[in-house]
């Protein structure tokens, strides 16, 4: 009989796939009972242990979530340990509230703000009721509380921007320093740097380019109405942040809005000559602002890159740092990516990738220059 004793350990809670129980990797041993049709299985690697249920991933997309397992169950020996059926139920029940999440939230934001900040996506989990009505959550690098829907994909928006640091530059030094540089002659020569976000969502990233630029003039652009809503809530107390109700396009004409996911962040604009939302060009956001020069084109409008890139393309050359995500995986054949690469690739610029988003920084950056 193996040794089975219980410890506080790290639990790491991943997926076995069927062709990973029939050859372990180095390291790692996969334990199998019970019957075919209900397999359950207890793999022993150097990482930890975890639990998973036969074509059942814990793991989803291939992202590794970690826990801290209060009873986690060591195993000494070379027999498998029997099914326990009510830890199953208990790793599942784990997995629907992503501690993993929660144990990012608490290095990124400390104990208390960490916790405060994860219990808006855990306690919804807990309730089959649970609403979409706006919550404050603070966050130590926001001075105001932000606002996010639970039970939506609010927080994940949130836990990339904030936590993540999905827009952060760092990795990157040279070209880090030579954006700074470039935001600072801006000022020095009397110009207002100008950042347009498009594909606002709610305003989380709106609110990290006003930490990093403090003295640029961004506009949040958002087509969605209840988006909207709360960007304006959530930017209200920075007066360099100009929300905009509209979608982002090469052309003055109107949309229509679809979201065939029901997601907050999946509206796509179709174009319609009676839509219901009017459209604005990057030229003419540009011109809003006296004495502005672009510095950061932040785009995410799912698969709008097409018509945004089509014509009207002259602020490209223009704008040091664009920031884009691709969405051909949405399908439909459109070209979403041949039709920004196809327009970025006429002028020299870096690419970088962090994440989903791609970052295009302009040579004319380069020190030489």
């Amino acid at each position: 009989m193996a040794e089975v004793r219980s410890g506080r350990r790290r639990g790491r809670l991943a997926g076995c796939r069927r062709s990973f129980c029939g050859s372990p990797k180095r390291g790692e041993t996969c334990y199998k009972q019970g019957a075919a049709s209900q397999q359950h299985h207890f793999i022993l690697c150097n990482s930890g242990y975890s639990l998973c249920n036969s074509g059942y991933s814990l793991c989803n997309s291939g992202h590794e979530r970690y826990a801290y397992l209060p009873d986690a169950y060591c195993v000494h020996g070379s027999q498998p340990l029997a099914c326990n059926r009510g830890l199953c139920f208990f790793c599942e029940m784990l997995e629907q509230l992503e501690l993993g999440r929660w144990w990012k939230a608490v290095k990124a934001f400390g104990l208390g703000k960490g916790t405060s900040a994860y219990s808006v996506l855990a306690v919804p989990r807990l309730s089959r009721f649970a609403e979409r009505k706006a919550k404050p959550m603070r966050i130590p690098s926001v001075q105001h509380p932000i606002w996010l829907r639970p039970a939506t994909t609010d927080w994940y928006v949130m836990e990339q921007i904030f936590i993540d640091q999905g827009f952060s530059l760092s990795r990157w030094p040279g070209h880090e320093r030579a954006i700074r540089s470039n935001y600072d002659r801006m000022l020095e020569r009397g110009q207002t740097p100008v950042i347009l976000d498009c594909g606002a969502h709610i305003g989380l990233a709106a609110l990290w380019f006003a930490q990093q630029f403090l003295h640029a003039r961004i506009f949040a652009v958002e087509p969605a109405q209840d988006n909207f809503e709360l960007l304006c809530q959530n930017v209200s107390s920075h007066p360099n942040i100009t929300p905009i109700h509209g979608a982002i396009w090469d052309r003055d004409t109107r949309v229509d809005l679809v979201n065939p996911d029901g997601e907050p962040w999946a509206w796509a604009a179709r174009e319609s000559g009676s839509g219901e939302v009017q459209t604005v060009t990057v030229r003419d956001l540009l011109q809003r602002e006296p004495d502005g020069a672009p510095l950061i084109v932040k785009i995410d409008i799912e698969g709008g890159e097409v018509e945004l890139f089509r014509s009207n393309i002259e602020w490209i050359e223009q704008t040091p740092l664009i920031i884009f995500e691709l969405h051909d995986w949405l399908g439909g054949w459109r070209g979403a990516g041949h039709s920004v690469f196809s327009r970025l690739s006429t002028h020299p610029r870096d690419y970088m990738q962090r994440a989903d988003n791609m970052f295009s920084f302009a040579h004319s950056l380069a020190p030489m220059n």
